[in-house]
């Protein structure tokens, strides 16, 4: 299959899979050339085979839309290869991003590699309780005045605050503004922090997401590396700092994605004094600070920001789902230009879903669902873990996250992560190779898994799966392995 016939494959499969109906507007030209790596000629190419067979439609000065749903394919397996182009080496980062997300789109898929923790532990049914009486309590007039305010719900933002007791920081509903979701809150910092061509100081490896927000924003990354045992380096962080013009950082040092481990208390400290020294800001992800197996909570950045110089984003993605799109953000000495940013950007903050949710956690019922998803995710954590120890290959290494639901995996050094991630879409597997969660495509020879979901026998036959996959691409190093006496394992 040529590069022409992969896109068609590519949009055919979109339409499958609902994420293109008739009538909605096609990736335009330059993005589905940013999306596959391919040439913006190779697009034009492939986006006239797809009008030629009507399935597009062509508007002028509009760009290019579906016009029908075409007959299925008549190879499932083959289609569904077909949707993920060839992983190369060379693919930008916003492209391989944008496979990943796609493919969450195909329930059929075992998301191992997914962003978000599994539906199954959300309190659906008894946030949607609080949305009716929301509904019912709310006056028209009173929902007028909280649509339009910039900084969010006060009743949302005083739950918060209390809520920032347990981690040990002291704030009041006016040093909170709601966000449309983390992305939302990450997109406003570096707009107020920074401009086209400054450097970002940013872990690695870290989520994705960050590294596509920062290319699109024209900002040049330094990777600072997140260690699987230690979590963040004081040093290295001021050595960095020190040796590149750090206009801003962005950093995750609870239950770091994706290696679920926390920085120790004392770096965690070390390195908000040495920023307040140097008067860095630093943008700290507190999306997953609430996942912690212990019963206490790990040290935050904010909790030591004596100046105001930590601007801490979170949001309810990964303890109420990620489908209600609301987040938060400590701006600290920046709150007058995120709430001017923010109303530039996104005047409505959604009051509705925001009295919703505050009622929900003035009830009690948030302290109560924390503590039951906690637990699973610890359950089925240790779970996972102990299928790698049975099915991987011996050469492989873990650490037991501190919490949250992902686990960072090492294979043999001879792993090829992208050749696996590709041929696991053939199989019906999501899986998220270690060169998207660097920006400069480091982690040859890692994997990212998702082990929120619920265990059964098929879960549990796809991450063998993977397991074989990990031996087979790396089959060459085990085979001039075998030549060298045993190490034994060296899982964690």
């Amino acid at each position: 299959m040529n590069r022409t016939e992969g896109i068609v494959s590519l949009v055919r499969k979109w339409i499958e899979n609902g994420a293109l109906v008739p009538g909605s507007k096609a990736p335009s030209v330059r993005q589905m050339s940013r999306i596959t790596g391919y040439s913006m000629s190779t697009v034009h190419n492939a986006y006239g085979a797809l009008e030629s067979a009507g399935i597009f439609v062509a508007r002028p000065r509009s760009g290019f839309y579906v016009d029908k749903i075409p007959e299925p394919a008549d190879d499932l397996v083959g289609a569904r290869s077909a949707a993920l182009p060839d992983l190369s080496p060379a693919i930008s980062i916003d492209a391989l991003t944008h496979r990943l997300f796609a493919s969450w789109n195909n329930n059929e898929l075992q998301q191992f590699g997914a962003i978000y923790p599994s539906n199954d532990l959300f309190p659906v049914k008894e946030i949607h309780k609080q949305f009716r009486r929301a509904l019912r309590n709310m006056p028209s007039r009173e929902w007028e005045t909280h649509s339009m305010s910039a900084q969010g719900d006060r009743g949302m933002r005083e739950a918060l605050a209390r809520r920032y007791v347990e981690h040990g920081v002291a704030i009041w509903p006016d040093d909170v503004v709601l966000t449309g979701g983390g992305m939302h809150g990450l997109n406003l910092c570096l707009s107020v922090l920074t401009k086209p061509g400054d450097t970002v100081l940013v872990e690695s490896p870290s989520m994705f997401p960050i590294f596509t927000a920062l290319e699109h924003r024209g900002l040049r990354p330094v990777e600072i590396t997140y260690s699987q045992q230690h979590g963040l380096d004081p040093d290295e962080f001021k050595y960095l700092a020190d040796l590149h013009e750090v206009r801003a950082c962005v950093l995750m040092p609870a239950h770091h994605f994706p290696t679920g481990v926390s920085t120790p208390a004392d770096a965690v400290e070390e390195i908000a004094r040495f920023a307040r020294n140097k008067g860095l800001p630093i943008v700290e992800n507190g999306g997953y600070m609430d996942l912690q197996y212990g019963a206490h909570s790990p040290a935050t950045l904010k909790k030591y920001d004596e100046e105001g110089l930590v601007l801490q984003i979170g949001s309810f993605s990964n303890t109420l789902a990620p489908g209600y799109g609301i987040g938060w953000l400590l701006p600290g000495r920046y709150r007058e230009g995120i709430i001017q940013m923010k109303f530039a950007s996104n005047l409505i903050s959604g009051a509705f879903l925001q009295r919703a949710f505050a009622g929900y956690m003035q009830s009690g019922s948030f302290d109560r669902h924390l503590r039951t998803l906690r637990s699973k995710l610890q359950s089925r954590m240790a779970h996972g873990l102990r299928l790698i120890a049975e099915t991987f290959p011996e050469e492989c290494r873990r650490d037991m996250p501190s919490g949250g639901f992902m686990c960072w995996v090492q294979g043999p050094p001879g792993f090829d992560s992208i050749a696996a991630s590709r041929e696991a879409m053939s199989l019906g597997i999501g899986l998220p190779p270690g060169p998207a969660f660097s920006a400069c495509g480091s982690f040859r020879n890692y994997v990212g898994l998702n082990f929120s979901f619920p265990w059964n026998d098929y879960s549990e036959s796809r991450l063998k799966s993977i397991g074989d996959l990990v031996r087979k691409h790396s089959q060459d190093w085990l085979r001039d392995a075998d030549e060298r006496p045993p190490t034994g394992r060296r899982f964690v």
